[in-house]
């Protein structure tokens, strides 16, 4: 189906499940001459980890093309894999660049182009950690982490191939055909990944907005399941792993009537508020007009309300 800027038909409304045995092409607008820049956008909806982009062609490979992703739904985007024949001249990289831990974050050049792949049906397979080196301790690499994290995935397709001639096609090499026309045609633009649930839950659903979120264990929250839960702050959050839930919990405190520490006067009743307040501009300590804890901690004082006013009780002797 060629693309077209009708509203009732945009390219953005197509969906399509991939079967070999009836193939569907999405297919530029046609032009006389190379037309470039011309790019598919996939919006995931929410933050996703992905593993690989996989693009399968109808007709030959592009001569060049860049992969691109969002991490805030298509408001920037950040460069993930190029493929070119001329690296250097179209994208200023080399060829195959070796990646070490210190630039794990970088994206990769390579020559999409083989001796045996100019047929139609031709495929391009992006693994987004291959050839990374802490790929296998993924769980303790937030560099890796970060880098697999996308919204949104975009492909700008920057230069055709010629296949007939197999050499690149560009506004300068150009042997003007009478009548010809050139497109890019794609059956298949795939992207494989999980919910981004930093190992706090295992898939994602429709939160109230409509939005997906992941269904959050451990007692996090978020649609990423990035913080945790109120009140669960005894240990600071973390992302779980094949060894550690790193689950939230609530702070341990020795009295049963002792609210979590950090616990604000906008959530307390009113008179109790009204009383802390009183409390606190009398030079007593913050924590004797409600009860709290730090975490581990049982308090150093308390308060009991007599007569109109606080007093402080000695822990030891309760008087």
């Amino acid at each position: 189906m060629p693309a077209t800027r009708s509203a009732g038909t945009r390219p953005a409304y197509l969906t399509d499940l991939n079967n070999p045995n009836n193939v569907t092409c999405w297919m530029s607008e046609p032009f006389q001459q190379p037309l470039h820049n011309v790019s598919l956008v996939l919006s995931l909806g929410k933050k996703y980890e992905l593993t690989y982009v996989s693009l399968q062609f109808c007709g030959a490979k592009p001569d060049s093309l860049a992969i691109f992703k969002s991490t805030d739904h298509g408001r920037s985007w950040q460069p993930f894999q190029f493929y070119s024949s001329q690296c250097r001249k179209m994208y200023g990289r080399p060829n195959r660049a070796l990646i070490t831990k210190a630039n794990e974050q970088e994206p990769l050049c390579s020559d999409p182009q083989s001796s045996t792949e100019q047929l139609s049906g031709a495929r391009i397979a992006f693994s987004t950690l291959e050839g990374r080196p802490s790929a296998y301790e993924f769980d303790s690499s937030p560099v890796l982490q970060e880098w697999v994290t996308a919204t949104d995935v975009k492909v700008v397709f920057n230069r055709l191939t010629n296949w007939a001639l197999s050499e690149p096609t560009d506004n300068e090499t150009l042997v003007p055909v009478r009548d010809a026309s050139y497109y890019y045609a794609v059956s298949d633009f795939a992207v494989g990944g999980r919910c981004k649930c930093n190992g706090h839950g295992s898939r994602c659903v429709q939160n109230r907005d409509g939005q997906l979120a992941c269904e959050c264990k451990h007692n996090t929250a978020g649609r990423d399941c990035e913080k945790c839960k109120p009140f669960y702050y005894d240990r600071p959050w973390g992302r779980a792993t094949a060894h550690d839930a790193h689950e939230c919990v609530l702070p341990q405190c020795d009295h049963p009537h002792k609210q979590p520490a950090g616990v604000s006067l906008a959530r307390m009743p009113a008179w109790i508020a009204e009383k802390s307040e009183a409390v606190k501009k009398k030079s007593l300590h913050a924590d004797l007009a409600v009860s709290t804890c730090a975490p581990h901690r049982a308090p150093t004082g308390s308060a009991r309300f007599r007569s109109g006013k606080y007093e402080t009780v000695s822990p030891a002797t309760g008087v």
